[in-house]
């Protein structure tokens, strides 16, 4: 799996309380989102 980094304003969660466990588990879902979104869009 091929991973990205965006950084953005919203990099900085330190305000929000989300421990780095919290934080890495959401970008594997959301990777997984995009990875079921990209085979809808090619027709898969």
């Amino acid at each position: 799996m091929i991973s990205a980094s965006i950084h953005t304003p919203w990099d900085d969660f330190s305000g929000l309380k989300i421990n780095e466990g919290v934080r890495e588990r959401l970008h594997e879902q959301f990777d997984v989102w995009l990875n079921m979104l990209e085979e809808e869009m090619i027709g898969k």
